[in-house]
């Protein structure tokens, strides 16, 4: 589900390896560090002794914040690049 219901860490083993072709993963990383980042910790549930960190707390995020902007275009590009390459075969294929 790319971090939106779940941590990293609670995912199968067998559906790790599918995590990093995600462009979801990174564009949600990306989002969430970039709305979080500079930001007083949260006053959670009124107890200002243990305030709360939305992104140390509750997300598992690996990678650093230019890596993940890095990934996400460069899936767009590659994504982008395959499509265009499949059409371009299936167009010039006679029936």
């Amino acid at each position: 589900m790319s971090g939106f219901f779940a941590s990293s860490d609670n995912f199968a083993p067998y559906l790790i390896p599918f995590e990093y072709i995600s462009a979801f993963k990174y564009g949600y990383q990306t989002l969430m560090e970039n709305e979080f980042k500079n930001i007083q910790p949260l006053n959670c549930m009124n107890n200002m002794a243990n305030p709360c960190d939305p992104l140390t707390k509750n997300y598992s995020f690996k990678e650093p914040f230019w890596i993940s902007v890095l990934c996400f275009f460069l899936l767009i590009i590659l994504f982008k690049g395959l499509a265009f390459t499949i059409t371009y075969i299936k167009s010039k294929k006679k029936l």
